[in-house]
C-alpha cells in the first residue's frame, strides 16, 4: 500500500498487467452520472414553468411574467409583432409597451424596458376578460421572443 496526498492507492495484481484502483474512482462515476441527469432535466423543468396552468391570481394588472433578456425591447417587440395578432405598441419613456388584443380592452400588457444588458419584460392581464390568444401560447411566445 502507498500513501500519495490524500489519496490511498492500491496495487491490484492481475494476470494481464498490474493495475491502480484509486479509493475515490468509485465516487466519481456517480457523480458524474448524477450531474449529468440535472443538467438533462433543467430545460424540462424550464419548458414546464414556461407551460403551467394559467394562475387565476394573475389577473386585472397583476404581473404574470417577469424576466431579463440580453434582447433589446425593439427586437422583442418586432418578435412578438410578427408571433401574435393586435399587438399595438406605445412608447412611455424608454420603455416599450405592448398591449395584445383589442385597443379598447387588452387582454395582456407587455413592458419592455431596456437596462445595461439587453431588456427587463414583464406582462400582465389587461381588463379583457378574453383570452385571446390563450395564455398558454403568449407564454411560449414570449418565452420564444426573448431567448
Amino acid at each position: 500500500m502507498q500513501l500519495t496526498g490524500e489519496r490511498v492507492r492500491i496495487l491490484i495484481s492481475t494476470r494481464n498487467a498490474p493495475r491502480i484502483a484509486s479509493r475515490s474512482a468509485s465516487v466519481t462515476p456517480l457523480m458524474n452520472t448524477l450531474t449529468q441527469r440535472l443538467i438533462a432535466a433543467l430545460p424540462l423543468a424550464l419548458i414546464a414553468a414556461c407551460g403551467s396552468s394559467p394562475s387565476s391570481t394573475a389577473s386585472n394588472g397583476e404581473t404574470m411574467i417577469y424576466a431579463s433578456s440580453a434582447r433589446s425591447p425593439s427586437s422583442i417587440a418586432s418578435c412578438l409583432e410578427d408571433r401574435l395578432s393586435s399587438v399595438h405598441e406605445a412608447r412611455n419613456g424608454n420603455a416599450m409597451e405592448l398591449s395584445v388584443g383589442s385597443r379598447s380592452e387588452a387582454s395582456y400588457f407587455v413592458t419592455l424596458t431596456p437596462n445595461g444588458y439587453g431588456s427587463v419584460i414583464r406582462v400582465t392581464h389587461g381588463a379583457s376578460s378574453s383570452d385571446d390568444p390563450p395564455e398558454a401560447e403568449l407564454r411560449f411566445d414570449v418565452a420564444r421572443c426573448t431567448t
